[in-house]
Formats: C-alpha cells, sequence, structure tokens
C-alpha cells in the first residue's frame, strides 16, 4: 500500500525534501515531518494540479484558525485532543472571517484529507475531526453598515483606561481604517510594521502585502506599545494578549461586540462589513476588479460575492457609496468627546478634516 510504503521510507522522507507546487519548502510548524508525506502522498495518488495547489495552504489556514481559537498550539500531538465541535467554531469562524462557502468546503475537504492519512499511518487520532459536521450556511446578503451604524468601533471612554484598552483600540482603527481581517491584524509582528515609513507588511493573507498606514493608526499603536507590560521585539507579536501570547481573534471579537452594544450599531457591523462596504466604494469609484482585490486583500471568490450583493440600481449605488464614505469618515475621526466636537464641526465645514493629534488631544 502506498501509506505503508512511505512509512517504510520514513527516514528517507525525512532526508529528502518535499516541495509545494509554488517552489516553497512542505513545512506546517507542528506536523512535520508529516505535512511533507502528506503531499508526497497526494503526488503517489495523482491527485489534480488543482488539489496539489490548494490543499496545503487551505490545511495551513485551517491549523492557524484552530490555534486562534484554542489559544495554544495545535500539534500532531494535541489534534487528537479537539472536539468535534472545535472544528465546526473553526467553520464558522473562517465564516466570519471572509471566507465564502465554497473556501471553507475545500478547506474541510484539505483538514479531512491529512486527518485521515493521519489516521491510516498511526501519528494521529483524529476521529472528533472525521465525526464533526459540515456546517451548511445558508446564502444571505451581508449587512451594509447603514448612517445609523456609522460610528467607529473604537473605545472612546478614557475614564480607567488600560493597556488592554489602548490595544483594543489600536487594533479596532486598524482593521476598520484599512479593511483588514482579524486573522491578517493579529498575525502582524513587529518588525511587519514601520514606524518611520507609515507602512505594514501583511503577511497573515492569501494575498500578502505593504499598505500605507494612516497617521491617527500609527499614533493609536504607538500609545499601546507606550504602555504595553511586555517588551515587544522584532519576531514578537505585535498585539498580545493579557499572558503575553499572541492575542486571540475571540478576544477581538468580544471587544468589538461590547462596543457594539454600548453605541447602539447594528448586530452585524463587523470587520467584515465593513470591508464589504470598502469594496463597494472602490468598486463604484471605477478601480479595476484586480486592483481592488490586491490593495484590500481578498480572493477572487469573496470578490464576486460582494459582488454579487451589489446593488444595480444607479441610485442604489450612489447611496451606497455614500454610507461607505461616511463609513470610513467616521472610522477616521478620534474616539474622545474631543473628537465628537471635531466631527460636528466637519458637517459645517468639510474642509476642516484633519483630525487633532494626541498631543492636542491630551491639552
Amino acid at each position: 500500500m502506498r501509506s505503508r510504503s512511505l512509512l517504510e521510507r520514513g527516514s528517507a522522507t525525512q532526508i529528502d525534501a518535499v516541495f509545494l507546487e509554488d517552489g516553497r519548502p512542505a513545512e506546517l510548524p507542528g506536523f512535520d515531518p508529516h505535512f511533507g508525506r502528506w503531499v508526497a502522498q497526494l503526488r503517489e495518488q495523482q491527485k489534480s494540479h488543482s488539489t496539489l495547489c490548494t490543499y496545503p495552504p487551505a490545511l495551513a489556514r485551517c491549523i492557524a484558525t484552530l490555534q486562534a481559537i484554542c489559544g495554544t498550539e495545535v500539534t500532531v500531538w494535541t489534534i487528537s485532543s479537539l472536539e468535534p465541535a472545535i472544528f465546526e467554531q473553526m467553520q464558522q469562524q473562517m465564516l466570519e472571517e471572509g471566507a465564502v462557502d465554497r473556501t471553507i468546503m475545500v478547506r474541510m475537504a484539505a483538514l479531512r484529507s491529512f486527518a485521515k492519512f493521519l489516521n491510516r499511518c498511526g501519528y494521529a487520532r483524529c476521529d472528533a475531526l472525521l465525526v464533526s459536521h459540515l456546517i451548511d450556511f445558508a446564502p444571505r446578503s451581508l449587512h451594509t453598515p447603514g448612517e445609523e451604524d456609522c460610528n467607529n468601533l473604537i473605545p472612546s471612554d478614557e475614564q480607567g483606561i488600560t493597556w488592554q484598552t489602548l490595544r483594543n483600540r489600536a487594533v479596532l482603527r486598524l482593521i476598520s481604517a484599512h479593511s483588514l481581517t482579524i486573522a491578517e491584524a493579529l498575525a502582524i509582528d513587529r518588525e511587519h510594521f514601520c514606524f518611520v515609513r507609515h507602512t505594514l507588511s501583511i503577511v497573515g493573507s492569501l494575498r500578502p502585502r505593504t499598505i500605507p498606514v494612516e497617521t491617527h493608526v500609527v499614533e493609536d499603536i504607538a500609545a499601546y506599545l507606550e504602555v504595553c507590560p511586555y517588551e515587544i521585539e522584532n519576531g514578537s507579536p505585535l498585539f498580545r494578549g493579557t499572558r503575553g501570547a499572541r492575542l486571540t481573534a475571540r478576544v477581538v471579537q468580544l471587544a468589538a461586540e461590547a462596543l457594539r452594544n454600548q453605541l447602539g450599531l447594528h448586530v452585524e457591523t463587523t470587520p467584515r462589513t465593513i470591508r464589504k462596504s470598502r469594496v463597494l466604494q472602490l468598486v463604484a469609484s471605477g478601480v479595476p476588479t484586480y486592483e481592488i482585490m490586491q490593495q484590500v486583500g481578498i480572493s477572487a471568490s469573496a470578490m464576486s460575492a460582494i459582488l454579487s450583493e451589489a446593488p444595480v440600481n444607479p441610485l442604489l449605488a450612489e447611496e451606497a457609496v455614500r454610507k461607505a464614505n461616511l463609513i470610513l469618515e467616521r472610522l477616521r475621526s478620534m474616539g474622545t468627546d474631543d473628537d465628537h466636537e471635531q466631527h460636528r464641526r466637519l458637517k459645517s465645514d468639510p474642509n476642516n478634516n484633519v483630525p487633532k493629534s494626541k498631543s492636542q488631544r491630551s491639552e
């Protein structure tokens, strides 16, 4: 049997490097050398080129999402301890991050294929994964935040402020201002952010890219780093949790939920819906589809899903763009009472659109 031949070649498989279709080494922390052996087995089984290209990155994304949910490292030794509900929560998390149904199905297919490989070769027992349910996501239109939901998801209460509050403010403002997913924001390490040039390298994405960061976002990140009790150097996560580990997605989701309730926003005012508004704004502005995908960092399938929801009536399109612009305007406003006063002045004087600096706000 092919799987048995892999086991018999155990030491040889470790010596002979396995490479992915794009030429990168087949490596997955916590699952080496089994990950490379699985890729080699897919080739032995003469899987299609499409499968060989999509399964490895799909599996890596699944493991990253599982680690974000569990708050700990998922390895070949710990994956067997996960409950079926965790894998169902993983699918829900992927949906929250903007993955469409078909993408989630491909990722689950890759994860199940790898689980069967681990089971068959005796590396790990993945029965819980194999019996977990594939969630049937009913198709629905994404909410486009309206005028009543255009307040920014930024903590504005300066009383009793903590370093965690400043951290949440920096994360949420980064996500809101630059249309990042939660996963992309939390994958940022210190060396990815350049204070001098105001640039950020997005690596935790299917479309790695470098983007310019708005000044007020840089200021919020600097304020967080000043009070963070942990030393954040190159090679360490930019956003840390209370115990010093990389911040988990659940913390950001709870912070956003609390702010939605506090500000009276629509229940579906999330990074995903704000991302949709940004895409609609760019589409209506005449930006080519490919450039939007590069700028926002979304896949072709996610882009198609958003475009399929775009209104065809020109008047409705104009209204959607107006709402998107209003969202982005308010997301750029600072999160204090003085900032709300400044926003009221902006309505009467549209040309005065430069937010106050932090030094001005503290005076």
